[in-house]
């Protein structure tokens, strides 16, 4: 067996050809257990179900919503909850759902004037070629039928102990800089400390997921996810409350499998 470093060129080659081959994708999202297949199904449902609710601060109706924010909203839900549901089985075509997710995303907080979602989606966007990379190179020595699935690790108590430092002073400095400036419009963010809290938060489960920690970054995402399902129902987003209640169910479910991991390992 050869043992040689890979190239760079041969990993962003492999890279590609793991993440965005169209035949590696649609592998990776009809070949899976029943179970498994169903529960997406399931969520997807619940996100096409939040399409057809429409509230504002004095109003609920039941009716579909066409706008373009509308439509952009259920394709980002979509394409988030196939990144993470995908994702928790740690394989690496969850990054081509990201991207298509961070995009749509991206724009959507943008007119809900959450510029803390802007700032961290730009953050992801180029997380997730970085993290196509990483995961490619770690993996390429493996077996060929195991290549694809990501290895993890959990942090230590002295790394919970900085990361808790780190947080805390990101977080103080995210809120103060939402609370003052705007992102290219002159309209301030509405709720810039919970803004501020859910981007710090995912700043670092993402950081941490690029490094290969399964269970850590998990009881990350499960506090981002809270904070976003607040966020957005102070924005009077049903689409993208649909969708964090989802991703709050899979995280739960991505924490559970990866600290079984860690133990059977």
């Amino acid at each position: 067996m050869d043992h040689s470093t890979p190239s760079t060129k041969a990993i962003i080659k492999e890279a590609a050809s793991l993440a965005f081959n169209p035949k590696n994708i649609i592998k990776e999202l009809f070949h899976m257990q029943l179970g498994r297949g169903l529960y997406i199904i399931f969520l997807l449902l619940i996100q096409l179900c939040s399409f057809f609710i429409i509230y504002t601060p004095h109003h609920l109706s039941i009716a579909p919503d066409t706008t373009f924010i509308g439509l952009l909203g259920l394709f980002s839900g979509i394409t988030g909850i196939l990144n993470v549901t995908i994702e928790a089985d740690g394989k690496i075509t969850n990054y081509f759902w990201a991207i298509l997710n961070n995009v749509s995303y991206i724009y959507i907080s943008f007119v809900s004037y959450l510029y803390g979602e802007v700032y961290l989606n730009l953050y992801f966007l180029v997380l997730e070629f970085i993290g196509i990379y990483t995961w490619t190179a770690k993996n390429m020595k493996s077996d060929s039928e195991t290549k694809n699935v990501v290895e993890s690790k959990s942090l230590s108590f002295k790394g919970w102990f900085i990361l808790i430092i780190l947080f805390a002073i990101s977080w103080f400095g995210m809120g103060i800089f939402l609370l003052h400036v705007p992102f290219i419009s002159t309209t301030l963010d509405p709720h810039p400390w919970l803004d501020a809290l859910s981007a710090i938060v995912q700043f670092y489960a993402m950081a941490l997921m690029v490094m290969r920690y399964g269970s850590s970054q998990w009881l990350l995402w499960n506090i981002a996810n809270m904070a976003e399902i607040i966020l957005w129902i102070l924005s009077f987003n049903p689409i993208m409350v649909a969708f964090y209640v989802v991703s709050l169910t899979n995280s739960i479910y991505g924490w559970y499998k990866w600290t079984y991991i860690l133990k059977q390992n």
